[in-house]
């Protein structure tokens, strides 16, 4: 895999370019909707530059809209799933094999996974989220709570102690 190449995600919908490797396994990825990833070498696979998800809609596919726009609309389900709020950031939990990664790889993946949900949950509105790092050393939440404060969509933040963690938590509620 080269700069420039075309990949599909493998843990998660989606397509992107690479951008850049940070090391002989880790590299970033910038997705369809221009965000940056940091990801594992084995979260990826190498595809052909027609297989790139378009996220903008063609000619073609404004006119089906235009030709479907008059039809009924779909009635909503009667149970709607249930947002999720809560995200766990421990490594053994996002379904990366990291056993042979060091521990700045990990924390770029964990930081990743958290910048995405964190956009995630901003760009819907869904407010207040937890995002459980865990006790340890606390690397991880000095790191969260760094981009945190540099994010203009806070309001505030707090560690937070849930029923089976100390303080393993980070509660975040986005402006109104």
């Amino acid at each position: 895999m080269n700069i420039g190449d075309p990949v599909r995600f493998l843990n998660e919908p989606g397509t992107g370019i690479i951008r850049k490797w940070i090391s002989p396994t880790l590299l970033e990825v910038e997705n369809e909707d221009g965000f940056i990833l940091t990801l594992s070498k084995n979260q990826v696979v190498s595809i052909h530059p027609l297989e790139m998800e378009i996220k903008n809609p063609g000619l073609e596919e404004l006119e089906l809209f235009q030709k479907d726009y008059h039809r009924k609309p779909v009635p909503k389900p009667k149970e709607e799933k249930e947002i999720e709020r809560e995200f766990d950031l421990h490594i053994e939990e996002l379904g990366v094999p990291y056993r042979k990664l060091n521990n700045f790889e990990i924390l770029q993946i964990q930081l990743n996974f958290f910048e995405n949900k964190l956009g995630y949950c901003i760009q819907h509105g869904i407010s207040p989220i937890v995002f459980i790092h865990g006790v340890g050393n606390g690397v991880l939440r000095q790191e969260i709570h760094k981009r945190l404060k540099k994010n203009p969509y806070i309001h505030h933040f707090a560690n937070k102690g849930l029923d089976r963690l100390k303080f393993g938590a980070t509660e975040v509620y986005l402006k109104p």
